[in-house]
């Protein structure tokens, strides 16, 4: 019961939180300075400490590698990166208790990483380093299978995947047949499009068949170290069947948007759901959607289910691990995964998701004070888009492949113009959150919709003071450094 009280007692502003009626999001934990940099150390000596003889392959390596940092830094900047939490202390618990079941990783330094993003995803960066989206956590209520996407990232990590992967395209990349290929494809004057295409899609099979090997080899690996630590194979297929959905939202169901956004001095529209502006862009085509296996990096799940069903069926392994304590905390961060998935949509600037989620969510939560914040928030950034003239680069058009429900928003919001998404703020804010007391979100948001023609430093200040928070502080001020320009009341 030790793990259980300590990961209370170190994230009592995370699990304590009352959802019913607010969420304070994981701000201030993040890995350190020192921690990312000792990480870039690491992948800068990939690219220039390595054995390659070509020179123009050593370039071309050297620059996946320099876009591998310049991923893991740009996460960072972001703050979507979260560490030293009660949802790290979770995940780093269950690794924790694969590496137990496996002598041969007690000596490997195995580092997690959790990000904000709603995309069910896991990945190893090298160097024992491994990031875990909210997303996938979110989705994955049972400790095993949250144990055996570790399990399979930590196979990748010892079979030294990403190293050999980006070797192995930037070989392929200088390859002199390749070249010649191309060379002769450019030269016909007839089909030569068609021609280069299929030499693009022969290199990306070939590539694609090395990654889906590789998965193939981690699950392999991955189910050995899962089994050694405990686990049974149906946490195994279990996960397997959460990432084949992956690609599928995980709230779909329209909502009454009527409720949300009907207010006494303002009420709703009919005409904000008509799907005149917001036709769809294509008739649904199946063949235009349709990837063949042999472009995919990974294996169809079902296939990936089914050889880890054979190879756990060759295998004995009785030996079962007690994770009650793990579930128990599982449970009390399932919906918290949900939220700071939502932050990470914020965070990204994409308001639209981050709008569509915060009302979902309300179905569940309607009381909740940041979902309905997130909400108004959501409004005024893409009411100040609208005012920028920027409103497509945020706002897309209804796809007969997203669901209903997002449709639905996006059909609502094409039928906007600015001033209607200020106004909706503003009745948000005063019927909605106008009685909470001194909240920073709620002040954060009547200063960036009272002050949306320019934000002062006076502004900013006055903010600072009466609130006290940093976090709020600092996204005000940014925005007085970049005035916004007049809205269209």
């Amino acid at each position: 019961m030790l793990f259980f009280y300590l990961i209370l007692a170190s994230s009592s502003a995370m699990v304590g939180q009352n959802l019913t009626y607010d969420y304070q999001p994981v701000r201030n934990l993040k890995p350190s300075d020192q921690m990312i940099e000792e990480y870039m150390r690491r992948y800068y000596f990939w690219g220039t400490s390595n054995a390659i003889e070509d020179p123009k392959v050593r370039t071309t390596f050297k620059k996946f590698i320099e876009q591998k940092t310049d991923f893991l830094t740009a996460l960072d900047s972001m703050d979507m990166l979260i560490y030293g939490d009660s949802m790290t202390d979770l995940v780093e618990r269950i690794k924790d208790n694969i590496v137990a079941g496996n002598p041969k990783l007690k000596n490997v330094e195995i580092k997690i990483f959790i990000y904000r993003s709603m995309e069910p995803n896991a990945f190893s960066l090298g160097e024992g380093l491994i990031l875990v989206s909210t997303g996938l956590l979110a989705r994955m209520p049972d400790i095993a299978q949250v144990a055996f996407v570790l399990s399979h990232e930590i196979a990748h990590d010892a079979m030294n995947h990403v190293f050999l992967n980006l070797l192995r395209i930037s070989e392929s990349l200088h390859d002199a047949q390749l070249k010649r290929s191309f060379q002769k494809a450019n030269r016909n004057k007839e089909g030569r499009n068609t021609q280069i295409n299929n030499v693009l899609n022969d290199f990306i099979a070939v590539q694609m068949a090395y990654s889906q090997r590789n998965e193939f080899e981690a699950d392999s690996l991955g189910l050995v170290y899962f089994q050694h630590a405990g686990f049974t194979v149906d946490g195994a297929i279990g996960a397997l069947g959460v990432l084949d959905s992956a690609d599928y939202l995980m709230f779909e169901d329209t909502l009454d948007l009527r409720h949300y956004f009907n207010f006494t001095g303002y009420p709703f529209k009919s005409y904000w759901l008509d799907t005149e502006n917001s036709a769809l862009q294509w008739e649904r085509d199946t063949t235009l959607f349709v990837i063949p296996d042999s472009l995919k990096s990974h294996p169809d799940c079902d296939v990936r289910i089914q050889r880890i069903g054979e190879l756990a069926a060759a295998t004995d392994h009785t030996a079962t691990i007690d994770v009650a304590e793990e579930e128990s905390v599982m449970q009390m961060l399932k919906d918290v995964f949900q939220f700071e998935s939502l932050e990470g949509q914020l965070m990204s600037k994409d308001y639209v998701m981050a709008l569509y989620m915060s009302l979902q969510l309300q179905t569940h939560y309607p009381e909740n004070i940041y979902l309905k914040s997130v909400t108004a928030h959501a409004l005024i950034e893409l009411a100040a888009a609208f005012s920028r003239n920027e409103f497509l680069a945020y706002v897309e058009f209804a796809d007969m492949n997203y669901p209903s429900g997002y449709n639905q928003i996006l059909t609502f919001l094409h039928n906007m113009n600015s001033a209607t998404l200020y106004k909706l703020a503003t009745y948000c804010l005063r019927d909605k959150l106008a009685l909470v007391p001194d909240h920073a979100y709620v002040g954060f948001l009547n200063t960036l919709n009272e002050h949306k023609d320019v934000i002062t430093e006076e502004v900013v200040n006055r903010y600072a003071q009466q609130y006290k928070d940093e976090y709020f502080t600092g996204m005000l001020r940014d925005k007085s450094k970049s005035p916004l320009p007049p809205s269209r009341k």
